[in-house]
């Protein structure tokens, strides 16, 4: 079902209640849900989102602009983008395109849709330099949301990793945020509550799942040491899909790593990574032998409380 705004932090609680969620991330969106039309205006008036990728399915371009921030739209010319093009004029914000020839020189829209894009892999030293120039008063915000089949989606990855720390670099302090939708599929640390009821959950598993060969991926503590010294376990998640193939794991792990790195080394840049959720997005159902795993088929009976998202 569509989920209405009014509605969301009912929604919400009942996710985590059934393991859809953490109760951190439905706390984390209820606040979220909260927020004033003052808050609103502050962070449109202070920010300007920058988009690479920006036709992703998953990236929230059309949410952006109906709220009306300005955004940066960083995608290949063709058709998705063209759409995007078409509806501009229904938007509150504020649009802004790189393009191949003069502003002055595209008498009309169909011209200017046919200079408007650029390639990640192709254009991108003038992405670069042409993107950390842009509203130096303002707080540029960069989405990674590009994402490309096969050895492709590490290349276009590391591309989006380029243009992110090339305006780091270059752009005054406290003036570039960073943002990601990190995936579950990878190894990463989650919170000892979690792993606990991760644990739970394994034991209490159907007895048809011996039978299905439904395989832990739950892993045991490790032991971490902190800033003082200090000991303390760390609880990680394998969350490794061998279907989805060892690029798309090095370009999400990349990602990972570039907000943790960014996140304890730099105090002045605004850093969020949040785990995207399950969907039947056109990049997702392509692949078949994803599509038709656990995951997606059966899911709320292979997997307790995982919910795959339409889109």
């Amino acid at each position: 079902p569509i989920v209405t705004t009014g509605a969301l932090p009912t929604i919400i609680l009942q996710w985590a209640r059934y393991g859809s969620c953490e109760p951190s991330a439905a706390s984390a969106l209820e606040e979220m849900a909260k927020l004033s039309s003052e808050d609103l205006n502050t962070a449109i008036e202070n920010n300007v989102i920058v988009l690479l990728g920006a036709t992703s399915e998953l990236g929230p371009l059309e949410t952006l602009m109906e709220l009306g921030f300005t955004v940066v739209c960083v995608a290949r010319n063709g058709r998705k983008l063209s759409r995007v093009l078409e509806k501009m004029e229904s938007f509150a914000g504020t649009i802004v395109v790189p393009l191949t020839q003069a502003q002055e020189s595209l008498d009309s829209p169909e011209a200017f849709a046919g200079a408007a894009g650029a390639d990640l892999l192709a254009d991108l030293p003038a992405l670069c330099k042409w993107v950390t120039e842009l509203y130096p008063e303002k707080r540029l915000i960069f989405d990674n949301l590009a994402y490309l089949d096969g050895e492709s989606g590490t290349r276009v990855c590391v591309a989006m990793d380029v243009v992110s720390s090339f305006a780091l670099d270059q752009r005054q302090a406290g003036k570039t945020g960073l943002a990601y939708l990190v995936s579950p599929a990878t190894v990463h640390p989650t919170s000892y509550d979690s792993f606990q009821q991760r644990v739970q959950a394994y034991k209490q598993r159907p007895w048809w799942s011996f039978v299905a060969g439904a395989k832990e991926h739950i892993s045991s503590d490790l032991n971490a040491e902190g800033t003082s010294g200090m000991q303390f376990p760390v609880a990680i998640l394998q969350g490794i899909v061998l279907a989805q193939g060892p690029n798309y794991l090095l370009s999400k792990s990349l990602q990972q790593w570039r907000a943790i790195v960014t996140r304890f080394t730099r105090d002045d840049v605004l850093v969020s990574a949040n785990l995207a959720p399950a969907c039947r997005t056109a990049s997702v159902v392509h692949a078949k032998q994803v599509c038709h795993s656990a995951l997606f088929t059966g899911c709320l009976y292979m997997c307790g409380g995982l919910l795959i998202f339409a889109w």
